[in-house]
């Protein structure tokens, strides 16, 4: 018995040329694109002038390392858990990162001041 062959389902499809497949999860898509222009909105705003190459460096490097970290624990907790537990702990960590984004600000302008 052969294994049955999903088709990805698709948004848009114009005449075979241009296909934009469905995301499987639309609210993690969602999530990620907001939480990766405020990191880079943030850094831009708060790193000094003179390291703002090397504040955007050490962003990809931590990016990288989290998004390895999350990937993997993630995994983890969806397979045996449910893929609900595996979304309430990236939702609680993207929460520390928020108060931790937020107090930065906070802390900036105080030195500024």
């Amino acid at each position: 018995m052969a294994a049955p062959n999903p088709q990805p389902q698709y948004l848009l499809e114009i005449t075979g040329a241009l296909s934009l497949p469905v995301d499987q999860d639309p609210p993690t898509g969602v999530g990620i694109g907001a939480v990766e222009a405020a990191e880079h909105s943030a850094v831009a705003a708060l790193a000094p002038k003179g390291l703002r190459g090397s504040a955007f460096g050490m962003l990809a490097t931590v990016q990288s390392l989290g998004n390895l970290a999350a990937s993997t624990i993630a995994g983890l907790l969806r397979t045996p858990v449910s893929p609900t537990a595996a979304f309430a702990y990236l939702t609680a960590w993207m929460g520390v990162a928020l108060i931790g984004l937020l107090w930065s600000a906070r802390r900036a302008r105080v030195d500024a001041a």
